[in-house]
């Protein structure tokens, strides 16, 4: 497998980019979100990348960081789920949020990208779940403060749902503090209970 591409970012489509890599031109196809963290054209860049072999043809797809590309991975391994449909899933949300909405079940969110009916985002959140946790460990142990408020609030009796979408509302303002975290969350999470 081709971990990675270094080299100049010769052009940026609306579904691709070409990269210069001691003088090959390689075209990789890739997320809006990775697109749009490129560098100006002209400019190196690094690329996490995976091949992706089909009868006779070879595609090669980039991704801005390992944790974009891992979840594509998962996502492919999904039954009916191709590489185009992932990359098309990855283009309609930023990593976290998807992230969020497989972990919680969130069909409503995952049935609004385009091309994914109900039974799609079921299967989706059905066959990643589980496996959501490990990339969790693997790629942000920066997050351990909200793994740690998560439980604390699970604990306490709240909803995953629930529980996850304050924790997400208090760390987007930068908050640390495991304590701090959990105090924040239960405040907000008792003034919309009912």
């Amino acid at each position: 497998m081709i971990s990675f591409l270094e080299g100049i970012l010769v052009s940026v489509s609306l579904d691709s980019l070409v990269l210069d890599v001691g003088g090959v031109g390689w075209q990789l196809f890739a997320s809006r979100n990775t697109l749009e963290k490129l560098p100006v054209v002209g400019e190196k860049v690094r690329i996490q990348t995976y091949l992706h072999v089909r009868d006779n043809l070879l595609v090669l797809y980039g991704f801005h960081n390992a944790e974009e590309r891992e979840l594509f991975m998962q996502l492919i391994s999904v039954t009916g789920i191709g590489p185009k449909v992932a990359i098309n899933i990855l283009s309609a949300l930023p990593v976290q949020t998807l992230k969020g909405a497989i972990f919680n079940g969130d069909l409503a969110l995952l049935t609004k990208i385009p091309g994914i009916g109900k039974k799609t985002a079921q299967r989706i959140t059905l066959e990643l779940q589980g496996k959501l946790a490990q990339l969790e460990n693997q790629f942000a142990p920066s997050e351990a403060p909200s793994a740690d408020a998560l439980e604390a609030l699970l604990n306490l009796g709240y909803n995953r749902s629930e529980a996850f979408k304050a924790i997400e509302q208090i760390a987007a303002t930068g908050e640390q503090e495991t304590s701090q975290i959990v105090k924040k969350a239960l405040q907000l999470l008792s003034g919309g209970r009912r």
